[in-house]
């Protein structure tokens, strides 16, 4: 499966300048705090707010910022109340589709800055469900990576508990499952002493789109722009990389 778009899209990129950390750990902590807040402060009981403080430590947040983040949620809990989470449909250079996500304590903010990015590099919103098919919802599994000898065994067994693609690279098992299988899959990791290194919820183009070099271009642009955008926690796209 190398080179599919889909791996592309799934693997964890650093953060390139101090700037963009920070607002990287900003996004990360809101998205812990409305976890919090949704379903407990106990990462636990809570499995939302467990893959949450996960993905934040993945990420170098300081443990301080992850627990000021959850004690957001149950204190006086204005500004976790006030956070709500959107996801846009858009449609960028070339034909290209767009889903944005993320959270927001201002929605007519929030989407006046998405229209306004789109506007300037050749995009636009578009209607509710006109982008949404043609992407597909998938729970993404990184795991340790087994000793080579038995690398074989442990896919065939990750097959049986619901993967539906594994890919190897030099960090991670990277293992895609359907939303509806993900928990029993998590469960069946468990009973076999393997704990993710992460795991999210993302969406994956169902065909992917090529585009001209400058068209490309432009998408990339657009996709860095949005992903730069202070609430966007996700972008997904169907351009062929």
């Amino acid at each position: 499966m190398s080179g599919h778009s889909k791996w592309a899209q799934i693997k964890h990129q650093k953060a390139g300048t101090d700037a963009k950390r920070g607002a990287l750990f900003s996004k990360l902590a809101r998205i812990v705090t409305v976890a919090a807040r949704d379903g407990g402060a106990n990462p636990d009981m809570n499995a939302k707010l467990r893959q949450a403080v996960e993905q934040a430590r993945e990420a170098g947040v300081p443990k301080d910022n992850i627990e000021r983040a959850i004690l957001r949620a149950t204190g006086s809990g204005a500004d976790a109340a006030a956070l709500r989470a959107f996801e846009y449909e858009a449609y960028g250079p070339g034909g290209s589709a767009f889903l944005v996500a993320g959270l927001t304590d201002s929605p007519n903010r929030t989407t006046n800055e998405i229209k306004r990015i789109l506007e300037e590099r050749g995009g636009r919103l578009a209607a509710s469900g006109s982008v949404l098919w043609m992407f597909e919802r998938k729970v993404a599994f990184a795991l340790p990576l087994p000793p080579t000898e038995r690398r074989d065994e442990l896919e065939l067994a990750l097959i049986d508990s619901g993967a539906d693609a594994i890919e190897a690279d030099a960090n991670a098992l990277h293992v895609l499952v359907p939303p509806e299988r993900a928990a029993r899959f998590a469960e069946r990791l468990g009973a076999r002493g393997i704990a993710p290194l992460r795991s999210s919820l993302i969406a994956l183009p169902k065909t992917s789109v090529p585009l001209g070099p400058t068209d490309a271009a432009s998408a990339a642009a657009l996709a860095a722009a949005l992903e730069e955008q202070d609430d966007v926690t996700g972008v997904s796209t169907n351009v062929r990389e």
